[in-house]
């Protein structure tokens, strides 16, 4: 029961605002969510999460990992801190450059934060911590895109890429949305191609092409083989619940970002990264793990894009019903990741109560 606290708290003060027509009043009360998810993220036992163990011996021997987690290791240990402590303030660094990016982008904090509540802080934040990290980087690289500050957008790309190489897939994303207006024509062209192409398996012809392209002992090629080949990472996820409520949410993004009154910029920045974490998903759905992580950096968007959802209505009541549907989808993303056994995240331990 304690991943659903931060979220139902949060979900009770939106409703608050929704009362008294402000979404500004009562930004006090985030206060007690923030320190409760900090407590909660800083100090977490080494028991808690599935990476966090194999965190522990990279801390020990970091040199085959990226630069960036190698410089946060090594300025841990300068200042005499162990595991412990880098795990402290990894994941405060990187709860705070979401929360700064939520702050610059989103039209309301509280739901941005309710919807990081989900799977974003249990997979990615207590569990794949690097790619946790490479995300505040890409959350910020969204504000510095909509202001149209192209070198900022670079180097925070550059500083997710050098956190988990992953995130260059984020890279193209800049000159795509300056250079194409996602009309609905272009939107469901592409979206009825690359659900053809997943139909007919393409997967695994192109990640050969780009394995062959960047050369085998690419870092890429080498993950991409490893998993499409591992039994573990091998199953199809084109026709399963996950794939039926990606598609329920990009057009819910697509209708709904008609309806919304914000600036032309950040609105084909929301509509081209749902449709490319879309695109992404179907094309390597073949392969479960390689179509989540990839896609995994466009969807991020989602916790900007709902927090305007509630503009489309001036009714307190429609307000609140969707307020109710965003707490509803973040519940579901909580149990769906707490339900497998030996989840690693549940019992939940911590280093201040041993």
């Amino acid at each position: 029961m304690l991943y659903y606290i931060v979220p139902t708290y949060l979900f009770l003060v939106y409703t608050l605002q929704v009362i008294f027509r402000n979404k500004n009043k009562f930004l006090f009360l985030l206060i007690p969510a923030i320190i409760f998810i900090l407590c909660i993220g800083m100090f977490r036992d080494i028991s808690v999460g599935t990476d966090t163990y194999e965190y522990y011996k990279v801390f020990n021997f970091p040199e085959n990992i990226e630069v960036g987690y190698q410089f946060l290791v090594g300025i841990v240990k300068w200042f005499g801190g162990g595991f412990s402590s880098f795990l402290a303030v990894f994941f405060f660094f990187s709860f705070f450059l979401k929360f700064f990016s939520f702050k610059l982008t989103s039209n309301n904090i509280i739901l941005s934060l309710l919807i990081y509540c989900g799977f974003w802080f249990l997979v990615y934040d207590m569990n794949g911590i690097r790619q946790g990290l490479a995300l505040g980087f890409v959350g910020l690289s969204l504000n510095y895109l909509n202001k149209g500050k192209n070198k900022m957008f670079y180097l925070a790309i550059l500083l997710a890429i050098l956190n988990h190489y992953s995130a260059a897939i984020f890279i193209p994303f800049a000159f795509i949305t300056q250079k194409i207006n996602c009309t609905k024509k272009i939107f469901f062209i592409v979206f009825f191609t690359v659900l053809f192409l997943a139909i007919t398996k393409v997967a695994q012809p192109v990640i050969t092409f780009i394995s062959t392209f960047l050369g085998g002992d690419s870092h890429f090629a080498a993950k991409a083989n490893s998993y499409s080949k591992d039994d573990l990472y091998n199953s199809n996820i084109l026709y399963s619940f996950s794939t039926i409520v990606r598609i329920i949410i990009l057009l819910i993004t697509y209708f709904t970002l008609q309806k919304l009154n914000i600036n032309s910029r950040l609105k084909n920045i929301l509509l081209w990264s749902a449709l490319l974490n879309i695109s992404i998903y179907l094309i390597f759905s073949e392969f479960e793990l390689i179509a989540t992580r990839l896609s995994l950096y466009y969807r991020f968007s989602e916790c900007v894009f709902f927090s305007f959802l509630p503009t489309i209505s001036k009714y307190n009541i429609v307000k609140f019903l969707i307020g109710l549907f965003i707490f509803s989808y973040v519940v579901l993303q909580i149990f769906q990741t707490l339900s497998p056994l030996n989840n690693n995240l549940e019992p939940y331990n911590s280093i201040l109560f041993k």
